[in-house]
């Protein structure tokens, strides 16, 4: 279990580290607010986001294609062993 005073030198490194992320994203957003028109952060805000959506929904389309695939392979095996029962002969008792 960790001690206290490693705890609290892992959350003082967090908060170092995200007060250090969010000055500089900070003082990137005051630099470049000026240089492009509002359409222009829209539209890449927009384009964040389709990227985003767009990553999400492939990720679910892999696993459902995934999901399709050990179905399918589970239907295979269960119809193989279905044929298997009805290629058996059921007057042949020896292998009861």
């Amino acid at each position: 279990m960790l001690q206290s005073e490693s705890v609290h030198q892992i959350a003082e490194f967090l908060s170092f580290t995200i007060g250090l992320v969010a000055t500089i994203i900070k003082s990137l957003y005051g630099s470049l607010v000026g240089l492009l028109p509002a359409w222009a952060w829209v539209a890449a805000a927009t384009l964040v986001f389709v990227l985003v959506v767009h990553s999400r929904l492939s990720s679910r389309i892999e696993d459902l294609e995934t999901t399709l695939v050990q179905l399918d392979a589970k239907l295979d095996a269960i119809q193989s062993r279905l044929a298997r029962a009805r290629d058996r002969d059921p007057n042949d008792r020896s292998r009861s």
